[in-house]
This record gives C-alpha cells, structure tokens and sequence, in this order.
C-alpha cells in the first residue's frame, strides 16, 4: 500500500513577520551527526537512527512534522520515495492503525506531483514558505493538518538523487541561509544511505554467489560421472557424489587430500594426468599441456584397495584467485569386464540365431552378435557407437524397455516381455525378450544383457490357433443348441409318452449336450480372454447391485445341492461403494466362484460371500467355502486353462477346468486381481479385488469407464 499524502495547505499563508525560532547551534547540530554516525557503526539500526536524526532535526529547526526517505524504482520503473522515518500525524482512528502497522517497513509515496516530488524529480532544495500558490502544489487529504510551510533538501551521491528530508512548518518559514546550515545534517543522511546500499549491494552479490555455487553443487551432484576438482598441487577441492560411489570415499575423507589417494603413481600409466604434480605446475609457470581437454584410459585405486580402469577428461578453471582442475571420471570397469566375457562366450554367442547385446547400467550398448546384426540391419564390419539399447526398437517398445524394462532388471536382476524390433527394410519384427543385469562382489551393476527371439512364426502359429478354435467352437455351438432343442422337445413330451428307459437316456444325452455347449463357451470366452477380444460394456456399479444378481443366477443350483448362501456386508457402506464394471461378466465372475464353492460343500453347509474395502479404496468381494480344501500344490496353476485338481471330488462334480482362468480373465479386464487362500479339509476363499471410483468422480462414470487405464489397480 502507498500513502498519496499531497502537500497542498488551506489558502491560509505563512507569514514572514510572524516571530520565528532561534538560529541553530553548529556546536548542537555536529553532537546530533556525531551521536548518529557512532549509533549507525555500533547498533547498525538504520531505521532508529534515522527516527533519532529526525526528532533532532525537527527539535533543531522548530519545525513541526517531517520526514527523511529513501529513493527506489517501482514495479512500474519510476521513482518512490520510502520513508525511513516520518512524524506520525494520523488525523482518524483508521489511519493511524494502517501507520503503525506499515511504518516499520517504510511508508511509499509514488505521487511526483507534489513538493517533494519536486525535490526528487529537480534534484535541488525545494523552499514554499506559502505552500498554497506555489505551481508545485499537491493537494491534502480531507482533515490533513495544515502544511504552512515546507522545506525539501535532496540527499545526492553522486549526482544521483537517492533519498531527501522534507519537513514542515516552521515558524516564519525556512530560508537559503538554514539550507546552507544543515548541510552537514544532509551529507551525513547521503553518507548513511550510501553504506546501506553498499551493503545491500554485498548482500546481493553474495547472495549471487551462494546461488551460483549452489546451482554448481546441484548440477555436480546430478551427473552420472565422477567429478573431482584439484588445484595446481593436486590436492582435492571438490568431490561429487557419484564420485563417493565410484571410489568408495565419503566427500570428507577425500577433500583436502592429494589425488594419489584414488590414482596412485604405481597405478597409473604415464602421463599420469593429476597425480603428476611437477606437469601441473610447469603448465601454470609456461601455459603449454597437451592433456587437456583429451580423453584417456588411467587406473585408479577404491577405498577397499580394488584397482579398476577409468577413462579420465581433465579441463582447466582459471579464476583470479587460483587455477583449478577438473577430473571428470567413467568406470570403465563394467566396459571392460563386458568386453572379456563376452570374448569368452564369443562362440556360443556368434553361434546362435537369437539376437544378443550387451551394455552398460545406462542402456548404452557396447556389443552385439552376428545374427542380431543382421535382424537389424546394422553393418557387421563397423563399430558400435552411441548406441542405446532403445534404438533398435520401434517408438512403443522404446517407451516399454527403457521406462520398465531396464528399471525392473535393474531392480530385480532380469526383466522379461514381447517387443517390436525395427525392420531394416520397414515394418515391426515381434520379439520375446529378456534383459538380465550382471552385477560385481559389491552388487553394483556391471553390464546388462540381452537376449532376443523372434517370434513372427509363434504369433502366426497364435493367431491361426486362434482362428480355429473360434471357428470349430462355432461349428460346433450351432448344431449343438439343435440338439439340445430337441431333446428338450423330447423329455417335454413333444412325441408323447416315453418309456423309463428311454427317458432316461434321452435326459442323459440333454445333460451331456448341455455339458458340451458349456464347453464351447468356455472356450470362446476364454479365446476371447487370451487375444484380448473379451469386451466389456462398463458402467458404474454397485457392490451391492451385482452380488444381489448373483444371488438371483445362483438360486437353482444352490436349493439343488441344499447349500445356503450368506451375503456379509449388505448393510454396511461398502455396498454402496461405487465402481466401474460389466454387469453380466462380473455376475459370470461370481457364478463361478460361488458355483466351485457350492458344489464343493456338503449338503446342508453354506458359503458365504463377503464384501469389504481396504484403506486405499479395493473392493474385495471373498467367497469362502467348508469343503475339502485345495493342496498347496496346485494354488499357483489353479487359476490356468484345463487345470483341475486330481480327487475323487473333483471328478466327482465335474467341471471343464476353465471356470478359474475366466474369472481371472475377467478380474485382470476389470484392472483388478483373484486370490485363493486354502486348507485341506478346512476349506477355501477365493477373493476379487476390484478398485472403486473415487466419489468426487462417481457422477462421470461415462468418462471413467471411457479411460479404464487412469483407474487406479486393485493392490493385492
């Protein structure tokens, strides 16, 4: 906020005749700068000496209000003036609480259309003993003391005008000859204002430079290379934090020592670059050194005491105070461990039809076989430069190697998936790869490799599958319903009355026919699983709503095999908890469960299904059986197509062995997860983990379901 205080009086003028002050006392007038030169060195309190100086100069010349201040630029590039200390001559209530709260840091006046604006903008003393004509004029706010007469004494440095002193109504006005005698007053407000901005000035500028160095640290810090720093005595300046992991040295343990602590003579082939201090000093004497800037291969020496080769780049810093150099350090270790090995396994490697690479941790690689040469069209006679593994691939799988692949090898020791490689000629090559990561005795990663197969034939060899199964499924669900219709015609006595046996293998052919078509859709549904194909209409859902619905689908069978289902959680909030889902698969999902659970419970027993959310917002839908148990065995492929537990049980019930692998099917298509927890003779749970919709976004489930892959995963 700014004060826009005009200094314009009432018509009322200061008369010259009127009795004025006293002269002012040299001798008193030198004790005020004294006292306030001395405050200023010792307190250093720049706004209570200036407070002290004004009441001084105020006492001195009998003048009734004033002020001293200091020039800035605005925001707007022109000049204010900010006080550094003004009598407080607050007219309301109001105004005098917006005073003490904003004098301590200075009050801005911006208005240069005043008298002290003429001060400012003239750069000399302003003298208006009759305030009221004078062409300079402001104006006063409504209730402003009178201002009767006024004096304005610029403070220059310079030939800059950077602060003045106004003050206002002395008695029988203000003359030349009192302007000539505060001129010590006014030379000792420049002398304060300039050592202020001095130090202000210092300030900045070491601000600056706590800046620029910490700008320096932070881009050290980040880079992948050691980088160390001597002076011309080879003694250690600085040492990033990748250095502390290249040699094994902590910051503080290498500082301040010589560079022999991590490349010692013995070590190093001459010319050893930093070690060789007696170089480092004839180039700072004569200014001739032919390493620097180069590239070369040295060796140096980890606090563990293990030697490993390094290439070193040495540049020089020249700075007024001291001529610096900088050693910027790449393992060569995993290059050179990568090279040997895979000289050893040359001729397996050459000999296989796969592609193979190696690398570095970063994904830069260094060699590759004869076929994987080939496969990408890369000349076998030239040398592998700058090169990323990334770059073979197509612009999706690029995304999918460097992003997740090498991060999950790096973190878990091998990482595997399908790829597209680029044709040399155009066009995609499928892969199935694997990157695997070789690391050294202190776990640090020492090269990656990998290994590439194409597999155009295997994808044709799917899809062909694919087309069959889909077409013999087909072919056989049609003529299948037929006979299925007319044996329902059949036992529904269509042709009249049956004989028991006949009935009887008339409703055996029916339920077998009804087997088989289970069959067939089992399969095209798992088909559909497989190649991706298995469509979902989503739409936002009710826990609640769907388990009610299964509950419905599953009354038949449940009164049949006298097994009681019990539903937990119906009455809490989880069943309201929104989510997005297919109605009819996720009821499929749940017949199944509900279905093994059922057929697996002794008559009179009852499964319970029950509904809950976990604290990150899953919603876990668990069906727990008390039939015999699954053996720990066979929990990890249970969920695989044609997978059945061999018992007597299960053959005794039944099933095509692909119930599981849809459930999951649709679980997985729905973001989420299928688990199973079971014990021999005690029983089983399988549990659907499926995530909710936030319920700030439950109202646009159109939009949720229109983008599946931002909802978050159901955690397992």
């Amino acid at each position: 906020m700014t004060a826009d205080h005009r200094d314009t009086p009432s018509s009322e003028s200061h008369a010259d005749s009127v009795a004025g002050p006293g002269p002012i006392s040299p001798t008193k007038l030198l004790e005020h700068i004294s006292r306030a030169q001395r405050d200023f060195i010792l307190d250093g309190d720049a706004r209570e000496v200036f407070c002290r100086l004004l009441d001084d100069i105020l006492d001195s010349t009998a003048s009734e209000y004033g002020f001293i201040g200091e020039t800035e630029l605005g925001v707007d590039g022109r000049p204010e003036l900010r006080t550094w200390a003004i009598t407080n001559i607050a007219w309301t209530d109001e105004l005098a609480q917006w005073f003490e709260k904003n004098n301590p840091n200075g009050l801005v006046f911006d208005n240069m259309e005043t008298l002290f604006g003429a001060v400012l903008t003239e750069g000399r003393p302003v003298i208006a003993n009759d305030p009221g004509t004078d062409g300079r004029r402001g104006g006063l706010p409504e209730g402003h003391p009178p201002l009767l007469a006024f004096l304005g004494l610029p403070f220059l440095l310079g030939g800059e005008v950077v602060g003045m002193v106004g003050l206002a109504n002395r008695v029988g006005g203000y003359s030349s000859e009192l302007v000539e005698k505060l001129e010590p007053f006014t030379a000792t407000c420049v002398s304060l204002i300039g050592a202020l901005r001095a130090g202000r000035e210092r300030d900045m500028a070491n601000s600056e430079r706590r800046q620029r160095m910490a700008e320096t640290t932070a881009v050290l810090e980040s880079v992948a290379d050691a980088v160390v720093v001597v002076d011309e005595l080879g003694v250690i300046r600085t040492y990033n934090r990748a250095a502390e992991t290249t040699f094994g040295y902590a910051a503080k343990e290498a500082i301040g020592h010589r560079i022999t602590l991590l490349m010692p003579d013995e070590l190093t082939p001459p010319p050893d670059v930093l070690a060789d201090h007696d170089r480092l000093r004839r180039y700072v004497e004569g200014g001739v050194q032919p390493f620097l800037g180069m590239r070369q291969e040295v060796f140096a020496r980890r606090k563990d005491g293990t030697v490993f080769p390094m290439e070193l780049s040495v540049s020089e810093v020249v700075s007024p105070d001291a001529t610096m150099f900088v050693g910027t350090c790449r393992d060569l270790t995993s290059s050179h461990l990568a090279a040997t090995e895979l000289q050893m396994y040359a001729g397996t490697i050459e000999a296989t039809p796969d592609f193979v690479g190696v690398g570095t941790a970063d994904g830069t690689v260094l060699a590759i076989n004869e076929a994987g040469r080939r496969l990408i069209g890369f000349p076998l006679d030239e040398p592998i430069v700058n090169l990323q593994i990334g770059d073979v691939h197509t612009d999706a799988s690029r995304r999918l190697v460097v992003e997740v692949g090498l991060p999950t090898a790096l973190r878990q020791g091998s990482w595997s998936g399908e790829t597209e490689f680029r044709r040399p000629s155009g066009g995609v090559i499928p892969m199935s790869q694997v990157i695997m990561v070789s690391r050294d005795a202190h776990g640090h990663p020492r090269y990656v490799s990998t290994i590439a197969r194409d597999i155009t034939e295997a994808k044709e060899v799917e899809r062909l599958k694919s087309e069959f199964v889909s077409t013999v499924s087909h072919e056989l669900r049609t003529p299948l319903t037929s006979i299925r219709g007319s044996l329902g015609l059949l036992t529904g006595g269509v042709a009249g009355q049956l004989p028991d046996q006949a009935a009887s293998m008339i409703q055996l052919a029916l339920s077998s026919t009804e087997r088989l078509i289970r069959l067939v859709n089992d399969i095209l549904d798992l088909e559909k699983a497989e190649t991706q194909r298995l469509g979902f209409e989503m739409r936002q859902l009710r826990p609640g709503e769907l388990v009610n619905a299964t509950i419905d689908a599953i009354a038949g069978l449940s009164e049949e095999a006298d097994v009681a289902v019990v539903v937990e959680g119906l009455d809490r909030p989880v069943a309201n908890a929104p989510f997005l889902g297919d109605i009819d698969r996720l009821v499929q999902l749940l017949v199944n469960l509900i279905g093994n659970a059922i057929k697996f419970s002794p008559p009179g027993d009852t499964v319970t299904v029950s509904l809950s959310v976990t604290p990150d917002g899953t919603l876990r839908i668990s069906v727990s059986d008390n039939g015999c148990g699954i053996d720990g065995t066979h929990l990890e492929t249970i969920f695989e197509p044609f997978r059945q537990v061999d018992s007597s049980d299960r053959r005794r019930v039944g099933g095509t062995g692909l119930g599981l692998a849809i459930v999951r099917a649709i679980a997985e298509g729905h973001h989420g997860s299928v688990t199973v927890r079971s014990t021999i003779g005690v029983g089983s749970t399988f549990t659907v983990r499926l995530p909710t919709i936030d319920p700030r976004e439950s109202d646009d489930h159109e939009a949720a379901a229109a983008r599946p892959d931002t909802r978050p995963h159901a955690s397992p």
